[in-house]
């Protein structure tokens, strides 16, 4: 099983096994904080309101920027955090850019629900910069022939734009990218059906990408990924819109557990 490291993840059970929430921060006096959820990640009855407490603040080390409010249900002791939208599960890099408060930071194109139905629109976002700061960024700047530096010296060298890591961590997003849409000819049938039937992508468009991908010298397997990776990105239009079938995607192949609303 390859490696999600563009999620940051690898194929771990914990993971998987774990329901994940997520909730908007709203500006509450001079901090971030989401509401509280009447129901916590464990809830099977949702006729019944969960005893939900704050536990702490946690600080995240790498990616989502601001600290994470932690609750403590009560009922089914266990706690957990409430993850900003656009983030999946211990992700470095958000799926869909959006701000704390769930708007689009990129195109501005959403539909505003955020229900993630995809219905009636099968355009192609060609707007890079939606991507750029994503999950999807290192495939991006792989199609447009971009190459991360070597070192960190390099990166810390560059100027802005700065590459958000170096080239070794752009062929494992790459490659974690091809791994969420099953862009490797080893998938089978079941797996890229998952993937057609969750986003606006053919069975059939999948496997020309994934014969694409082998059929090519192995020193620029990169690039290709990162092609093909980025020519399905771009059918997610707007990005907002296909949010929660990017998350359900990902839970159904077991890279992160299901998304749960309080």
């Amino acid at each position: 099983m390859p490696i999600l490291d563009g999620m940051s993840l690898t194929f771990k059970l914990v993971y998987s096994q774990r329901p994940m929430y997520s909730s908007a921060y709203l500006v509450v006096g001079d901090e971030l904080r989401p509401d509280r959820p009447q129901h916590c990640i464990l809830s099977e009855d949702f006729s019944l309101i969960c005893h939900i407490t704050i536990k702490c603040w946690r600080q995240r080390k790498v990616g989502i920027e601001h600290p994470l409010l932690v609750f403590k249900c009560r009922d089914h002791s266990i706690c957990f955090a409430a993850y900003p939208l656009g983030w999946a599960q211990y992700g470095r890099r958000p799926l869909v850019d959006l701000a704390a408060d769930g708007w689009d930071f990129g195109d501005g194109d959403g539909d505003g629900d955020g229900d993630g139905d995809g219905d009636g629109d099968d355009t192609v976002s060609h707007d890079v910069p939606t991507w750029q700061q994503t999950a999807f960024g290192a495939a991006v700047d792989a199609a447009q022939g971009k190459r991360w530096p070597l070192t960190s010296r390099e990166v810390l060298q560059a100027t802005v734009p700065k590459p958000y890591g170096v080239f070794a961590t752009q062929v494992r997003h790459i490659a974690g990218v091809a791994a969420l849409f099953r862009l490797d000819v080893e998938s089978d049938d079941k797996a890229r059906e998952l993937v057609s039937a969750r986003l606006p992508v053919s069975h059939w468009a999948l496997v020309v990408s994934a014969t694409r991908i082998r059929d090519g010298p192995s020193h620029d397997r990169w690039q290709r990924e990162g092609r093909e990776g980025w020519a399905t990105t771009q059918k997610l239009t707007p990005p907002r819109r296909w949010l929660r079938h990017l998350l359900a995607l990902g839970a159904a192949l077991g890279f992160w557990g299901s998304p749960v609303s309080g």
